[in-house]
């Protein structure tokens, strides 16, 4: 939104003063258009966060991706503690169960999941969904959801899922990836499952570091937040100063009501859940293959976060790498969004790290 407010304000400028389109803005009358946006975004900006933050017991709809409607080779399986999604090849028996990040909505619907896909059918794919939501659906309004929604709680969750599909399927080498919330929660629900026939882990935008220290560390990156959009940078700063001094020292903020001027609307309950667990402690006891892939321009999980791991493990069996124009997603350039391009290059290095590792 920032960035589309800055475009429009751009173009506006540029109109005003007769200056061609693929004109360079100086820096001194760049910082004008920026200032003019951060101000029209503080005028927007207190409608926009009370029409997200009225609480309701109606969910709301939206659009979501058909394919997996499309594709008749998924199918769901229901547990006592919740459901999944199989995706089942012939061609081997070897399983890959994807984590997906933090969302108020289905696994289905994110953005992420069907990047992991195109490893089928190299693997049969096992997707746990959080809690009973449904494709389609959006949670953020929904009180009891808000509530259930911790950290600990997804980990039960995801721990009866898992366990009760593995109990009546049989796979030679099981791999787990997971994708930011899911990497973070990936080490902890390794070991509390604790079933040998997990061979292997991919950490994607995760690492080893604790949200808070990992806050810090975002907030005091001159280099990183100089790349960003004026307001961003600022954005930034204000909610994880916000967020370390709330969780510097106990009692931490436990509501259900979201954490201000986050756009990513995580309560103050979830991020008590998670803001000291650090992945890093559960890896020091992880002695199999682990692949560990990071957006340098990551403002949502600091690169450092991954590069800790490097740094602190160097005996381990893990790989690392790193995407120089890469954000918090892995397949999408900072400032250009999704490219196809790159989401190859992050299939193809996976696909070659299986590979080396016999899968």
């Amino acid at each position: 939104m920032v960035s589309s407010l800055s475009a429009v304000m751009t173009k506006f400028y540029l109109r005003v003063n007769k200056i061609p389109a693929y004109s360079k803005i100086p820096s001194i009358q760049n910082n004008i258009v920026n200032l003019l946006s951060l101000f029209l975004l503080f005028l927007i900006f207190p409608i926009i966060t009370s029409c997200n933050e009225v609480d309701s017991n109606n969910t709301q709809s939206y659009n979501y991706h058909e394919y997996y409607t499309i594709n008749n080779f998924m199918k769901t399986h229901h547990f006592n503690n919740g459901k999944g999604y199989e995706f089942k090849t012939e061609r081997t028996n070897n399983l890959l169960i994807i984590l997906d990040g933090f969302s108020f909505g289905s696994t289905l619907d994110s953005a992420s999941v069907p990047l992991l896909l195109k490893l089928y059918p190299r693997f049969t794919i096992f997707i746990p969904e959080k809690f009973y939501r449904t494709s389609g659906v959006s949670y953020l309004n929904d009180p009891e959801e808000r509530e259930r929604y911790t950290i600990n709680n997804l980990l039960d969750n995801y721990e009866d899922i898992i366990f009760e599909y593995l109990s009546v399927n049989n796979f030679d080498s099981i791999v787990m990836v997971g994708i930011s919330e899911g990497a973070f929660i990936m080490p902890i629900l390794y070991s509390r499952l604790n079933n040998p026939n997990i061979t292997n882990l991919i950490s994607i935008a995760g690492g080893g570091l604790s949200a808070h220290e990992y806050y810090q560390i975002i907030a005091a990156d001159k280099e990183l937040l100089s790349s960003l959009d004026l307001f961003v940078r600022i954005s930034i700063k204000l909610t994880y100063i916000r967020i370390n001094k709330l969780y510097k020292t106990e009692p931490y903020p436990d509501s259900i009501k979201r954490l201000n001027n986050n756009p990513r609307t995580i309560t103050y309950k979830y991020l008590n859940s998670l803001i000291h667990i650090r992945p890093f402690d559960y890896y020091e006891n992880i002695d199999i293959p682990v692949l560990f892939l990071h957006g340098k321009l990551d403002t949502n999980v600091h690169v450092e976060s991954t590069r800790y791991v490097e740094k602190n493990l160097p005996l381990k069996p893990f790989s690392y790498i790193y995407y120089p124009d890469t954000a918090h997603y892995i397949n999408h350039i900072e400032g250009l969004g999704h490219s196809n391009d790159l989401e190859r290059t992050v299939i193809n290095d996976i696909r070659d790290w299986f590979t080396l590792n016999g899968l």
